[in-house]
């Protein structure tokens, strides 16, 4: 008789029953890992031990209607490098006590970066990173308008003149977070999530919290270049140690995403407790300023006619 031992058995009060099954019985072993989200209280205590999560400039926040918020059509277009659209080498895919984390590699020791925009320097990708929750109506860090969305991405990036990240994180411009939210569709095109799905299955069924993925598509499969209609504002990271460092750009305009593909990323709870509702909820704005671009003829259509139609 085998006795499969779940995660609530080994990581709540059930100790007993699990040094019986242990002594007597053979076992599949589930590890325990931590939770972030749950444990210690969450969220609402990450202040207490981390001090910066307690402070005046915390993300996420609730942005507003693109048409409603300051619109600044002064900034230039985005400069990325070569490597945003080159395929990477390798893609390692982690999954940790705070969700499920990717980071491509390229030849040569390459690097992703992006300067522009509102960005007075240039900022190298580290990693990109997903939050999501146990059903379509949660999942996004931000909201627009106070819309809830089902996934956030978030591509992390360090400033180049720092040197690498770890150098950044304490420094007022040290990292950059380019954000994108997602709405469920029954059907999506993404060969970028078509690799991630798999692998994200393939992982639950082989209690995997690490793999590599070859063959994947330039990062303009699963970051949407964009120049225009998006929000900007000065922030924080969204897990401890919550530093204050960051500059957000956040795109206006939500991304499909298939039920399959959530439903993928939902499974890797059975691997990490972390790996689901992995969102904080949005805090104070405390008067920061949030800026939009959107060009002329956008800001018309979806802004002016938009609102009379």
């Amino acid at each position: 008789m085998k006795v499969y031992v779940t995660q609530e058995m080994v990581c709540t009060n059930n100790f007993l029953i699990f040094v019986y099954i242990v002594t007597f019985l053979p076992i599949q072993l589930v590890i325990c890992h931590g939770n972030i989200y749950v444990d210690d209280g969450g969220p609402k205590d990450w202040p207490n031990k981390y001090p910066q999560c307690g402070g005046n400039r915390q993300s996420p926040i609730n942005l507003p209607s693109i048409c409603d918020a300051l619109r600044i059509n002064n900034y230039g277009n985005f400069r990325r490098s070569k490597t945003f659209t080159k395929k990477p080498n390798n893609v390692k895919v982690s999954v940790t006590d705070h969700g499920v984390e990717i980071k491509p590699t390229y030849e040569y020791g390459e690097q992703v970066t992006i300067t522009g925009g509102p960005l007075q320097d240039t900022y190298v990708l580290e990693q990109i990173h997903f939050h999501w929750g146990s059903n379509n109506s949660v999942g996004s860090e931000h909201t627009i308008k106070s819309k809830v969305y089902a996934l956030e991405t978030h591509a992390v990036h360090y400033n180049f003149k720092y040197g690498s990240f770890k150098n950044a994180i304490n420094q007022s411009d040290g990292l950059l977070v380019i954000a994108y939210v997602y709405y469920p569709q029954w059907i999506t095109k993404s060969k970028s999530w078509n690799l991630l799905t798999k692998q994200f299955v393939y992982m639950s069924d082989t209690n995997t919290t690490e793999s590599d993925i070859t063959g994947f598509p330039a990062l303009t499969d699963i970051l949407p270049p964009f120049d225009s209609n998006y929000y900007t504002y000065s922030g924080s990271l969204t897990t401890p140690p919550c530093s204050e460092s960051v500059t957000w750009i956040v795109s206006g305009k939500p991304v499909p995403i298939s039920t399959v593909r959530l439903r993928a990323l939902r499974g890797l709870y059975g691997i990490q407790p972390g790996a689901i509702n992995n969102f904080r909820p949005v805090q104070p704005l405390n008067g920061r300023l949030i800026t939009v671009k959107i060009n002329e003829a956008e800001y018309i259509l979806k802004c002016i006619f938009g609102r009379i139609l």
